[in-house]
């Protein structure tokens, strides 16, 4: 077993916000981030879809969860 390193201990702190949030909680925070410039609005959707299917516990969960989505496979015939 391998010790939590200080940054997937914040992460799992985050995670346990978030998924603490209510869902207009969820709502406002996303809002604040695109407000601040941090999302860009049609992110922030797809961001807050992973949250509602529970496949994303955190902001930075759902990004990499996209981006991986979002990502051209090596195996593609482009």
């Amino acid at each position: 077993m391998h010790e939590l390193t200080f940054q997937e201990i914040n992460e799992e702190k985050q995670r346990a916000r978030f998924n603490n949030m209510s869902k207009s909680q969820k709502e406002s925070f996303l809002q604040s981030l695109i407000q601040k410039d941090k999302l860009r609005p049609e992110l922030a959707q797809r961001v807050y879809e992973q949250f509602e299917s529970g496949q994303a516990g955190s902001v930075e969960e759902a990004l990499r969860f996209i981006s991986e989505l979002d990502r051209p496979s090596h195996y593609s015939d482009i």
